[in-house]
């Protein structure tokens, strides 16, 4: 009775209604019994209040409110045990509830390519873009040149960048290094008898070094 589950879902939890309030008022209307497990419902009552039950189940399927055929079957309880109205055609008095047809959506139209019986062209590889710009016939020297002036124009323009950021910065004097004075002796005393003795060793040495190239000179 239902085209898809997610609608079959919607109707039956309908005709459960919250906390089963409206499968309650049925029961008490029909004087039956009902259970509903997943698509099936079991009735248990008197065959007219069967029928009245698989009337409101096959309609509520049908996309009607069940709060309608209640209200139907409310008004055919009033008038059955109202003695006037007992043996009268209720079909005047009865109100009539259509069935809403769920509209489906439309789907958007796929537009038909023409029809091409050649297949698709091939993709171009890289060896055929090459060929078509012309660096496929260069040699490796003229693609080494060519890369190595590349690099050079991206290093000066990566130079020019760091140079003009730099060149916006707020200039920062250096701190200029500070000198040590060098500590002068305050001592004035010299010792002339320690000069005497170094000066005296000296010419010894001096002497000694004379008198060695002597010899070996007359040797």
């Amino acid at each position: 009775m239902c085209r898809d589950k997610e609608i079959f879902v919607k109707r039956r939890n309908r005709l459960l209604g919250r906390d089963n309030n409206t499968l309650l008022a049925l029961e008490k209307l029909t004087d039956c019994t009902i259970t509903v497990q997943g698509g099936t419902v079991a009735i248990i009552g008197p065959y007219k209040g069967v029928l009245k039950v698989m009337s409101v189940v096959k309609d509520c399927m049908s996309n009607v409110h069940p709060l309608h055929l209640l209200n139907s079957l409310h008004l055919q309880k009033a008038f059955s045990e109202d003695p006037s109205l007992k043996d009268e055609d209720w079909s005047n008095l009865l109100p009539v509830y259509k069935a809403k047809t769920a509209q489906k959506k439309k789907k958007p139209k796929k537009q038909k390519k023409p029809y091409n019986p050649l297949p698709p062209p091939q993709i171009e590889s890289k060896m055929d873009k090459e060929m078509e710009e012309g660096s496929y016939f260069l040699t490796m020297i003229e693609k080494k040149k060519k890369q190595t002036q590349q690099d050079k124009e991206q290093q000066r323009a990566r130079s020019d960048k760091i140079q003009a950021e730099k060149r916006a910065l707020p200039y920062v004097p250096p701190e200029e290094p500070v000198v040590k004075k060098a500590k002068v002796s305050k001592s004035d005393d010299v010792d002339i008898e320690k000069l005497k003795k170094k000066v005296s060793a000296q010419k010894k040495k001096l002497k000694k070094k004379k008198s060695k190239n002597e010899s070996t000179a007359l040797d």
